[in-house]
């Protein structure tokens, strides 16, 4: 239908000349009557509104099939996303799958509009050489071969684009996703100051970019130049041969073959811009087709297993993979595992950090790769990730999951709250569960995401649950609550309501909760290998067995020496006498999470939405990055040159028409030819000034948006979701990059057509005037409502996309427990849901603009009326005047030209003012508030080396969040000795990790003061406090790249200090090292080769064990004095963090070590423990007074006790 629209519409074009012809004709006659100059005037008009009408549906259905394609492109490609397999998780980054989603999806959608060129294009060239040959003859072939030769140039030319393009994609493919991944840790790079460091490496990455698109450019230009050139080298040799074949050119030949050579025009013209998008397609849907094609993930299969909770495992030996079928042997992560899990069994997995206990449970989801052996699962399952999967979502949004879209069991759904210590935390929110988590669970503490993971497990109520280390982020005494009633009670037993039997397989590293009845059998893992299994009674008994190792390095650093057994009885006389609401009670929300919901249960901000023009102020900034104000003024004067010179070659041929006599033909021939040349040259001008201007100002405004985004504060990243950040880096930069700049020329270029055809039909016409008046007003009227809902349209459907990728984000994070949890429907509907937000506004978008095209058409044709009916009027004054048939035929000849530049002037007006509202995005977050000062005239005060001491000193300090919410530190008191080791804890939520916040000044104190060596921390800069800090947070990040350049971004050390800081933390094994004390190579964990290994995005191809002890090893390399743990062996086994701590004591034995920690054994040995408590100091002593005069810090210590 959309064809024989088109076929209409392309048949009805070609009328116009003819009666421009006939016209010419009749202004040259005078035995002609009236009445036949009205009657051609009729049919003009007739002609103009049917290909008005019949274009604009062509155009809707066009527009709404591509709607279509991007649909099903976006859907495709985030389904596919879901079912990746391990290897192509880690070929393919965010960046590249945004980018799939994003650009490649709007290319295939926007080509379908002009799909049909392929055809209508050369039937037009055809239909207009045919008539070319009744007005000139054979002069028409000269054409004709001009069109011929250009065909191959044609084809070069394209795939030599194609090659560039694909360059472009490329690089853009390389900056989103370090762009993407920088963002995703900006908490990381604030903790180490590795903002300049990161802004120098992600510019780079955009020159090369921009290098790349120059390139691209110039060869657009030069493909647009080629080709605006070949309606004027086929006019100019078909004109030669009429000539030089003895023919005189008139009036009526000469304007009608002008008529047909500006039809000629737009096919020649287009056919250029339709193969540079047939290129860019063709790469995207080669990129597409790569991806959707690209290896699945196999789940596994129950095999012959009869029952469901049924595990099986027989001689499997599985490996990770760096890409699709990269295999090394070093890369093995199961060898020959033999296991078993019967229906109704808990069974726990331990081992040193790298043992493969991550591992072990990925091989039962299927998301490593099996070399050989069998791996049989029958049942539902359920996943818990030890970096905990949460989506920014509501809390119940996350506990329902996968079944979001069934009837909530309430019951159930309650029976998860209360195991998991989630119902005092609810109690907390005006919200309640129908409050908003932050993305990634940035609003929560690390206990609390742990929590509402465990709880997403409890209620998806599955035959076998797989539990990775889900105890190490909690304090001990919600480790035995979680334990006790989630893992045993519910995960194991159903709470006694289901006689199904459940199985439970757990990695952890709390070896004091296996001695527990349920559990009926410990796995040991050692490099991959089950080493050892048996019962807790087993193993322990025998001594020399790898877990009594474990148990007596608990023994050996924990505190029962310390405290007499009549002392342990009584504490559990009081322990066992609080009822478990009390113990619920004890677990307080942390006042971050808290008080970020407050005033609404909404924590993201809403995408801020201008509304109205784009400011005056907008043009000016772009203007201001491109050079000066004055750059708009030099576009205009260039566009208005080249299109006067359009102007005298057409006035030419009349002149040449009506004084063919007064000279040589070749003398009128030869200037004709010049004028073309000075065209086609002043086309390319115009076109590279244009591009290049726009490539400028882009590099300065991207610049500008990524020195902001840097130094913005982390109140700013928790409230904007990271999917609207980064659509600014990447579709509004893809859009200032490109269509800002083609939405800009085509604008100028039509826009002066419309101006040039009103000027010669008033010059010819003063009447035309007084007609075009009225026109005029209704045409600026239509423009203005049409503009206000377009832009507001595009507003809308700018701010929808940011949700579309910022869920893509979220799924590539959490795939495994996606899944696991079947949740891959759940979240398909939920990306539909936004596609349908985002689409309707895309949607209107193409009505709006077939609304708008209709009537301006139809302006158009009124204004060819008008044009017409005084040139038959006048006809009457000016009988046999060959000046005045001219003149008229001139006249008429533009106002043909008018229907299309009045229509193309709107779009590209409201093109240009759509493309501009991502300058206006951009420029909105340009003014996000900065973060203090880096650097600051004070700093060269300071010794080089400071601080030298260590001593730090928090005087009355408090401390919120974000204005009007309620404090977290509440006047804070406490001085920490210089070179002292100090051990934080305190409930989940009290206020530790807050201690680290304030003191790196990552939130500013809202009253009170830090000391650092007796120096106020707010009068040294940014950079020289946080680089003089060893930060080690409790979630490990890893940049992609390699060891070395996550240990040593910025190659400031040798490698062979790089190669003994990971021998010493037991990541690298170096004989001559191995047999150093403060080594931790004897571990068995040494799995990296060299300083060049690989590091997949997010560090994906190790283990969260061993990517803290990269972080550790990170901050060594640092020898600052002063350094703070975080949680820092949270994923680390007790006998690793008995060695890290060693390690530590001896590598920063004169620095201040601040750790915080839930695991007691880590902090025994520390000069002081602060216990913190609702954001105050509740204890502050040494270990042994603490313990001896009882309080909190004594009942965590007896909570963390290994025994029953």
């Amino acid at each position: 239908m959309g064809a024989l629209l088109k076929l209409v519409h392309d048949t009805c074009v070609f009328i116009a000349p003819q009666v421009l012809n006939k016209l010419i004709l009749y202004f040259g006659s005078e035995d002609k009557p009236l009445s036949y100059g009205l009657w051609l005037t009729f049919v003009i008009t007739i002609s103009q509104i049917a290909m008005s009408f019949c274009l604009r549906h062509y155009f809707f259905k066009c527009y709404k099939f591509g709607l279509q394609i991007r649909t099903a492109v976006t859907v495709a490609v985030y389904e596919k996303a879901l079912f990746l397999s391990a290897g192509e998780r880690h070929t393919r980054s965010l960046g590249e799958i945004t980018n799939l989603m994003s650009i490649d999806a709007q290319r295939l959608q926007e080509l379908v509009t002009y799909l049909h060129a392929i055809w209508y294009s050369f039937y037009q060239i055809l239909f207009a050489l045919f008539l070319l040959w009744k007005q000139l003859g054979p002069s028409a072939l000269a054409g004709l071969f001009v069109i011929c030769i250009m065909i191959p140039v044609t084809k070069a030319v394209a795939k030599y684009m194609g090659g560039l393009q694909r360059h472009v994609m490329t690089s853009k493919d390389e900056r989103v996703n370090v762009n993407s991944e920088v963002l995703g840790a900006m908490k990381v790079v604030k903790l180490q100051a590795w903002e300049t460091p990161f802004i120098d490496r992600i510019t780079k990455l955009r020159d090369n970019e921009l290098t790349c698109l120059l390139n691209y450019i110039v060869a657009q230009c030069a493909s647009i130049m080629l080709w605006s050139a070949v309606p004027l080298a086929v006019s100019l040799s078909t004109f030669a041969s009429y000539v030089y074949l003895g023919n005189e050119l008139d009036v009526a030949t000469a304007l009608t073959s002008v008529a047909l050579f500006d039809i000629l025009r737009f096919p020649l013209f287009m056919l250029p811009q339709i193969i540079n998008r047939i290129v860019e397609a063709g790469v995207s849907l080669q990129r597409v087709r790569s991806f959707l094609l690209s290896e699945e993930h196999e789940p596994i299969g129950p095999g012959s297993l009869p029952v469901n909770g049924h595990v099986r495992m027989c001689t499997v030996t599985a490996a990770y993979e760096k890409s699709r079928g990269c295999l090394s042997s070093n890369m093995l992560c199961l060898k020959r595992i033999d296991f078993e899990c019967k229906p109704g069994q808990l069974i726990a997995i331990v081992g040193s950090v790298g043992s493969g206990k991550s591992s072990f449970l990925n091989g039962i989801l299927g998301e490593v790769r099996k070399l050989c052996g069998t791996t049989e699962v029958k049942g539902k399952l359920a996943f818990f990730s030890q970096n905990p999967f949460i989506l920014n979502a509501t809390v119940k949004a996350n506990i329902l999951f996968s079944h979001t879209n069934e009837p909530v069991d309430e019951v159930k759904y309650q029976r998860a709250i209360e195991c998991c210590a989630l119902k005092h935390d609810l109690e907390l929110l005006p919200a309640g569960d129908r409050t908003e988590i932050g993305e990634k669970g940035i609003t929560l503490s690390g206990g609390q995401k742990a929590r509402v993971a465990l709880a997403r497990a409890v209620y998806h109520g599955a035959d076998i649950s797989l539990i990775d280390d889900a105890l190490s982020a909690v304090d001990a005494h919600v480790a035995k609550h979680l334990f006790n009633e989630c893992i045993v009670k519910d995960l194991l037993e159903g709470d006694g309501k289901s006689f199904k039997k459940r199985s439970v397989i757990l990695a952890t590293n709390a070896l004091q909760h296996l001695n527990h009845p349920r559990v009926n059998k410990i796995v040991v893992l050692q490099e991959g290998r089950i080493v050892e299994q048996g019962s807790y009674k087993e193993l322990s008994k025998d001594k020399s067995s790898e877990f009594s190792r474990f148990l007596a390095v608990i023994d050996d650093t924990g505190v029962k020496s310390s405290i007499t057994e009549d002392t342990i009885e009584q504490l559990e006389e009081e322990m066992s006498g609080i009822p478990d609401d009390n113990i619920e009670a004890s677990i307080r929300k942390s006042e971050r999470s808290e008080s970020s919901k407050k005033d609404d249960s909404k924590l993201m901000t809403i995408e801020e939405r201008s509304v109205g023009h784009v400011g005056i102020d907008v043009y000016l900034y772009w203007a201001r990055a491109a050079g000066g104000v004055w750059i708009p003024v030099i576009l205009v004067l260039v566009f208005g040159s080249v299109e006067c010179l359009s102007f005298l070659s057409k006035w030419w041929l009349t002149y040449w028409s009506s004084h063919g006599s007064e000279h040589n033909q070749a003398y009128f021939l030869g200037f004709y030819g010049l004028i073309s040349l000075v065209i086609i040259f002043g086309i390319f001008l115009r076109l590279i000034f244009i591009m290049l201007v726009g490539i400028r100002a882009s590099r300065k405004i991207y610049a500008n948006l990524l020195q902001v985004i840097m130094h913005a504060p982390m109140s700013f990243f928790e409230v904007t979701p990271i999917g609207r950040i980064i659509n600014r880096f990447s579709q509004d930069v893809y859009t200032i990059d490109s269509q800002l700049m083609t939405a800009a020329r085509s604008y100028l270029s039509t826009m002066l057509s419309v101006v040039s055809a009103i000027v010669v039909n008033t010059g010819v016409s003063p009447g035309f005037t007084i007609g075009i008046i009225p026109l005029i007003f209704y045409y600026a009227a239509q423009q203005r409502f049409f503009t206000v809902t377009y832009r507001e349209l595009k507003r809308l459907d700018s701010v929808g996309r940011s949700p579309i990728y910022a869920l893509l984000g979220e799924t590539i994070d959490g795939v495994a427990t996606i899944r696991a949890h079947a949740g891959e429907p759940s979240l398909t509907i939920r990306l539909k849901k936004m596609l349908d937000i985002q689409q309707n506004a895309y949607y209107l978008l193409c009505v709006a603009q077939c609304w708008l095209a209709i009537r301006l058409e139809l302006v158009g044709a009124l204004v060819i009326t008008l044009s017409c009916l005084l040139a038959v009027y006048q006809h009457n004054f000016y009988p046999f005047d060959p000046q005045f048939a001219g003149l008229a035929g001139l006249a008429i000849s533009y106002a043909l030209a008018i229907t299309q530049s009045l229509n193309w002037s709107v779009r590209m007006a409201s093109d240009l003012e759509a493309s501009m509202i991502s300058v206006e995005r951009i420029r909105s977050y340009c003014q996000v508030e900065s973060e203090a000062p880096r650097d600051i005239d004070g700093d060269n005060s300071l010794p080089k080396s400071w601080p030298t001491g260590g001593s730090v000193e928090f005087s009355n300090a408090s401390l919120r969040y974000r204005p009007g919410l309620p404090r977290v530190l509440k006047g804070l008191d406490i001085k920490f000795p210089e070179r002292s080791k100090i051990g934080v804890v305190g409930r989940t939520g009290a206020g530790k990790s807050t201690l680290m916040v304030s003191l790196l000044r990552i939130v500013e104190l809202d009253s009170g003061k830090i000391f650092i060596d007796g120096i106020d921390t707010r009068k040294v800069g940014l950079t020289k406090l946080r680089s003089n800090i060893a930060v080690i947070p409790q979630e490990p990040l890893l940049f992609s790249g390699t060891i070395q350049s996550n240990l040593d971004p910025f190659g400031e050390f040798e490698d062979y200090e790089l190669s003994s800081v990971l021998t010493r933390v037991g990541l690298f094994t170096d004989v001559k090292a191995s047999t150093s004390n403060s080594s931790l190579s004897s571990l068995g964990m040494s799995h990296i080769q060299s300083l060049k290994d690989p590091v997949m995005e997010g560090g994906s191809n190790f283990s969260v064990g061993q990517r803290q002890l990269l972080v550790i090893a990170r901050a060594l390399l640092s020898g600052a004095s002063i350094v703070i743990m975080d949680e820092a062996t949270a994923a680390v086994d007790a006998d690793t963090d008995a060695r890290i701590q060693k390690v530590m004591r001896s590598e920063f034995a004169d620095a201040t070590c601040i750790t915080v920690a839930h695991r007691i054994n880590t902090i025994m040995d520390s000069d002081f423990i602060l216990v913190m408590d609702n954001g105050k100091a509740a204890e502050f002593d040494t270990p042994q007074k603490l313990i001896s005069k009882g309080g909190m810090f004594r009942d965590l210590v007896q909570a963390s006790s290994h025994t029953f």
